[in-house]
């Protein structure tokens, strides 16, 4: 990706990531931001604060930012693995990857699947899957 849409995408995260409360986030990418400004680090390279394209773009498929919102598939809490099928007197290990302000990143133990788990769809009776 090149240094101009980076620099665009560490912007807007790190606008969605200030509306949501993650301060810590928040001061980390604005050291990513100073540095890949300045030609002090490249797109494909990782800065000591942890931040890099692969977590800037992850992130935006985390928070479903364009042009990343609908990466993932969104499923209700506690949802089993869309791929693998349910065998009888066995259930799909499902384990948690990480949890951000609206919700989860659940993944599949068994094939590696990864979907998003949202808070708001915590209580709905349809279970039907987002969509933009």
């Amino acid at each position: 990706m090149d240094r101009h849409s980076l620099l665009a995408m560490v912007d807007t995260l790190g606008r969605a990531l200030a509306e949501r409360g993650l301060h810590r986030h928040v001061e980390e990418l604005r050291v990513y931001w100073l540095a890949l400004s300045r030609g002090l680090v490249g797109p494909g390279q990782r800065l000591n604060v942890g931040w890099s394209e692969a977590l800037v773009v992850e992130w935006f498929r985390l928070l479903r930012l364009p042009p990343h919102a609908d990466d993932y598939l969104v499923r209700p809490p506690s949802s089993p693995c869309p791929r693998c099928p349910q065998a009888v007197g066995h259930a799909v290990e499902v384990k948690t990857a990480l949890t951000f302000p609206e919700g989860r990143k659940a993944v599949c133990t068994v094939c590696g699947t990864a979907w998003l788990e949202l808070d708001a769809l915590r209580g709905r009776s349809d279970h039907a899957t987002l969509s933009s």
